[in-house]
Formats: C-alpha cells, sequence, structure tokens
C-alpha cells in the first residue's frame, strides 16, 4: 500500500473516530429522550442513536485494510491522541499530509452535504409516513365511526322493521279473528235463510200449483170462449158479406129504378114538348094527359118508399 493512502485511511478513521466520540458524548445527555421535533415524530436522542450507528457502519466499510494494517493504524490513532498531535513525518511529507488534509476536509464537506442531504430526504420520508399513519389512524377512527353510524342506523331500522312486523302480524291475527267470526255468522244466517226460504218454497209451491190448476182451467175456458167468439166472427162476417150483397142489391134496384123514373120523364117531357104520341092532337087531350100525369105521381107519392142504408 502507498503511504498517501495509508495516510488517508488514518486521517479518516481520525475523523471519523473523534465524531463518534463526540457524538457519544452528547447522547448521554438525559434530556435528549424529551427533546423532540416540532412535528413530534421523534427526539434528539433517537437522532443521535440513528447517525452513531450510521457512522459506525461507515467506519467499519473505510476500514477495509488488513488486521496488520489495521493494528497499524489504530495505534497510530491512539499514539497521535497521546502524544496530543505531534507530527511523525518530516516537512515534505508534512506538506503532503496537509494537501492531503485539506482533501480530506474537502471530501468531510461533501460526505456532510451527502449527509445532509440523505438525513433532509430521511426525515421527508418520516414526515411522509407520519403523515400517512395519521392519515390512515385518522380514516381508521372517520371508518370505524361511520361503520358504527351505518350499524346504529341499520340497527334501527331492523328494530323498525321486527316492530311494523309484530304490529302486522298482531292486526292479521285479529283481523283473521274477525273474519273467522264473520265467516260463522255469514254461514249460521245463510243457513237460516236457506231453511227459511225452503218452508216458503214448499208454501209458495201449493200455492202457485192452485193457481196454475185455476189458470190451466181458465185457459180451457178461454180456449173454448175463444172457438165459441171465432165461429160467431166467422158467421157475423158470412152475415155481413150477405148483408152487403143485399145492400148492393137493393142499391142497384134503386137506382135502376130512380133512372127509370127520370128516363121516363125525360121521355115524357121530349113526347110532350115535341108533340109526339097522344100529347100531339090538341089542347084538350094535353090537358086530360096533364091530369093522368099528376094522378099518377099522386099515386106514385103515396105508395111507401124502403131508404136503405149505404
Amino acid at each position: 500500500m502507498d503511504i498517501l493512502e495509508r495516510d488517508e485511511q488514518i486521517g479518516i478513521c481520525q475523523l471519523l473516530h473523534n465524531a463518534l466520540g463526540k457524538l457519544k458524548l452528547i447522547y448521554l445527555n438525559p434530556v435528549n429522550d424529551d427533546l423532540l421535533d416540532p412535528t413530534g415524530a421523534y427526539s434528539i436522542g433517537d437522532l443521535l442513536r440513528q447517525n452513531i450507528s450510521h457512522l459506525e457502519h461507515f467506519y467499519q466499510a473505510v476500514d477495509e485494510i488488513d488486521s496488520t494494517e489495521k493494528r497499524f493504524l489504530r495505534e497510530s490513532i491512539t499514539n497521535s491522541q497521546d502524544d496530543n498531535g505531534e507530527n511523525q513525518f518530516s516537512q515534505w511529507q508534512f506538506t503532503k499530509q496537509c494537501m492531503e488534509i485539506k482533501k480530506l476536509e474537502t471530501n468531510l464537506a461533501d460526505m456532510e452535504k451527502i449527509f445532509e442531504n440523505l438525513h433532509q430526504e430521511r426525515h421527508e420520508r418520516k414526515q411522509l409516513e407520519i403523515a400517512c399513519n395519521r392519515f390512515v389512524t385518522k380514516w381508521e377512527q372517520i371508518r370505524r365511526e361511520q361503520l358504527d353510524q351505518t350499524l346504529t342506523i341499520r340497527a334501527e331500522e331492523f328494530c323498525r322493521d321486527i316492530a311494523l312486523r309484530e304490529t302486522e302480524v298482531e292486526s292479521g291475527l285479529r283481523a283473521a279473528h274477525r273474519i273467522n267470526d264473520f265467516y260463522d255468522w255469514q254461514l249460521a244466517k245463510v243457513e237460516t235463510d236457506i231453511s227459511d226460504w225452503m218452508d216458503r218454497f214448499d208454501r209458495e209451491k201449493e200455492q202457485v200449483d192452485f193457481r196454475s190448476q185455476r189458470a190451466r182451467a181458465q185457459i180451457r175456458r178461454w180456449n173454448e170462449m175463444k172457438k165459441e167468439i171465432e165461429s160467431m166472427s166467422e158467421e157475423i162476417t158470412k152475415l155481413e158479406q150477405q148483408e152487403m150483397e143485399y145492400v148492393k142489391d137493393a142499391e142497384h134496384k134503386r137506382m135502376c129504378q130512380k133512372y127509370a123514373v127520370k128516363l121516363q120523364a125525360w121521355w115524357r117531357g121530349v113526347m110532350v114538348r115535341k108533340g109526339f104520341g097522344p100529347f100531339g092532337k090538341g089542347k084538350k087531350k094535353k090537358s086530360k094527359g096533364k091530369k093522368k100525369a099528376t094522378k099518377t105521381s099522386k099515386t106514385r107519392s103515396k105508395t111507401p118508399t124502403k131508404k136503405v142504408n149505404k
């Protein structure tokens, strides 16, 4: 191994050893567990324990040389602590060591920045985990409250349904008893009505039989009277026909007699006007003919004439 590499390892080991010693001294303060973060997520004691564990792991990772070299490094670290920082090298080595120390300081600053970034990332992850835990706890509480409320509401609804069903069952049973009583009463009433109607049927049957017998007898009598009326109506129609014939004959005779008289009168008038026959010899004869005509008219007027109804 080169001297510079071994010196670098010695310097890093010294820095890590001193840092671990200081952190352990600070960790011995009993107030660290009471000092909490503003969010209340962790305390200073927890942070110191985590930093000490990280530095120890880093110290073990850097210290990868052989056991002989480790012993040499540890002896050099203890000797340097006993000698209170006395230089064991020459001036040339001292300048190199100073340059290496500066490099180590820059590396340490870079490591501190990396450590701060890691610490910030860890802090953010821790805050995120805390927020998630709080959210989960609040969500779980709210979910339990909602579940309790839903269960209470469902229990109340079930109780209401049970009460309604019980009231419905009670009302149904009461209605069934009332319906059975009504059916019994109705059946008894129907039986009494049937017996009354049967008695009435028997009574009315006898009356109807008697009335039907009377009606049959009356129908027979009416049929006989109808036959008599039909025969009488036939005779009346025959008599009416005969009467019509008689009336027609009488009317014909009357009309014939009337027109015969009119013809005789017309012919007599013609003979008188024209002077035919016995009316044409002289006036005396005419006067005699007039007297005879008056006599015949008087005799005709004395003979009674029968009036015939049309």
